[in-house]
C-alpha cells in the first residue's frame, strides 16, 4: 500500500471509524464495529507517524548532502592549502640555494678583496721605499733633469697604477658590498615565519 497525503492508497475506505453502531445491531457486530474503530485510529497514527518519519527523512537527507558538500569545500581547502605549503616549501628551497651561492661568492669577493688590498699595500710600500730613494739621489747626487723626470715619471707611472688599482679595490668592496646586503634580505625573507 502507498501512502498518498493522510490517506493509505489501497486501502479499503471504511465509515465504520465514524459510524455508532446501529441499536439494533447484534454484539458481535459492535465488537467488530469497535475493533475495527481502533484499527482505523491506529493506522491513523501510524499515518502520522509516517509522515512525520518521512519528513525527518528528507530533513536528515537535506542535511546529509549539505554536509558531504562542506565536507568537499574543506577538502578542497584542505588541497589549495596543501598545494601553497609544497609552493612555498620550493621556493624556501631555491631561497637556501641562492642564499649558498651568495654566501660563497661573498667569500670569493672577500679573498680578492683582501688580495686587491695587500697588493696595494706591497705597492704603497714600493712607491714610499721608491720615493725614499729618489729623495736620497737627489740630497747626495746632483742629477740632472733628464734623469729626475725618468724618476718622476717611473713614480706618476706607480701612483697611476696604485690609483687604478685602488679603483678596483673600491668597486669590488662595492660588488661586496651589494652581496652582504642581498644576503641579508635573502635571510630575513627565508625566515620570516610564513
Amino acid at each position: 500500500m502507498e501512502v498518498l497525503g493522510s490517506e493509505v492508497i489501497g486501502a479499503p475506505q471504511s465509515n465504520l471509524a465514524k459510524a455508532e453502531s446501529p441499536s439494533w445491531g447484534s454484539d458481535v457486530y459492535k465488537q467488530v464495529v469497535e475493533i475495527v474503530q481502533k484499527k482505523e485510529k491506529k493506522l491513523d497514527k501510524y499515518n502520522g507517524n509516517l509522515k512525520k518519519s518521512e519528513e525527518r527523512i528528507r530533513v536528515l537527507q537535506d542535511h546529509l548532502k549539505n554536509v558531504r558538500e562542506e565536507v568537499q569545500r574543506t577538502q578542497d581547502l584542505l588541497d589549495a592549502k596543501a598545494k601553497a605549503i609544497e609552493s612555498e616549501d620550493h621556493l624556501k628551497r631555491l631561497a637556501e640555494r641562492e642564499l649558498s651561492r651568495l654566501r660563497t661568492d661573498v667569500i670569493t669577493f672577500e679573498k680578492e678583496a683582501s688580495g686587491a688590498n695587500e697588493v696595494i699595500h706591497s705597492m704603497q710600500n714600493e712607491m714610499f721605499a721608491a720615493q725614499e730613494r729618489i729623495d736620497k739621489f737627489l740630497i747626495q747626487k746632483n742629477w740632472n733633469e733628464e734623469e729626475l723626470e725618468q724618476w718622476s715619471l717611473a713614480v706618476k707611472q706607480s701612483e697611476d697604477d696604485a690609483i687604478a688599482l685602488s679603483r678596483y679595490c673600491r668597486k669590488d668592496d662595492v660588488i661586496l658590498k651589494s652581496g652582504t646586503m642581498k644576503i641579508g634580505h635573502l635571510t630575513k625573507v627565508l625566515f620570516l615565519p610564513h
